[in-house]
């Protein structure tokens, strides 16, 4: 995956110490050229992390750490209002969701039915984002996070990205996770160790102690195991390490 770096001058320093924990798609209306200079001019004050264009091309256009201006929300009673909000979280938050969320647009998307390429371009840098918001505040989005503008502010953008966007295509193209390799590492407290990446036994993890308990004698898989043992499951891509919390 390539990745082009365009700078737009319509972004915050900065998160003001919130972490983000959604990703909203956007449909910029116009071509993809169109939605780069848009973005680029700060007469127009909005722009997204990321823009894919209908052949898969990625250009990133804020740093993920600072806040793009793609999903404002305000707690004036208009239509930009947190209390309209579809998503709970956003309604009592109160706050302005530029700051915990991450932005795509998809460019020369008008129907709100992304091309194949751009679907395909999308998983894959979704499942960047998520790696590196893993790294950076040790935070794994949840799938269900990944969500369109019209669910922040569906008075105010109700048909972005549009009603065709195949959320549940994207989220299956995401979902095979590098987790399934024969081998990887788990590391948890400061211990990591190689496992069989699919199924394991017991006897693999007797050093992480209450996790241990967790596995049987059966195979079982890895994710799901940990889950139910109340720990937060990330994604080290770089080192091929599953992060236990």
């Amino acid at each position: 995956m390539n990745i082009t770096t365009k700078i737009s001058p319509n972004h915050n320093i900065g998160r003001q110490g919130h972490t983000p924990d959604f990703i909203v798609l956007h449909t910029t209306g116009a071509g993809f050229t169109s939605a780069i200079n848009t973005i680029m001019n700060p007469a127009n004050q909005v722009s997204y992390h990321y823009v894919i264009s209908p052949t898969g091309e990625i250009v990133q256009a804020v740093d993920i750490t600072n806040t793009a201006w793609h999903s404002g929300t305000r707690n004036d009673g208009s239509s930009m209002c947190n209390s309209h909000s579809n998503i709970a979280i956003v309604r009592q938050r109160r706050i302005n969701a530029n700051l915990y969320t991450i932005g795509i647009g998809f460019g020369d998307m008008p129907s709100g039915n992304p091309s194949p390429q751009q679907l395909t371009a999308a998983a894959a840098l979704i499942r960047h984002i998520r790696t590196e918001v893993q790294r950076v505040y040790r935070f794994d989005i949840p799938l269900a996070n990944i969500i369109g503008h019209v669910d922040i502010t569906p008075r105010h953008r109700p048909d972005c990205p549009g009603v065709k966007f195949p959320y549940t295509e994207l989220r299956q193209l995401i979902t095979p996770a590098p987790i399934l390799a024969p081998t990887v590492n788990i590391r948890y407290r400061g211990q990591t160790t190689k496992i069989n990446a699919t199924n394991v036994e017991g006897r693999f993890i007797t050093t992480f102690g209450e996790l241990a308990k967790v596995f049987a004698n059966e195979p079982v898989q890895v994710r799901g195991a940990l889950e139910l043992a109340g720990k937060t499951v990330g994604w080290g891509g770089e080192t091929n390490t599953i992060l236990v919390e």
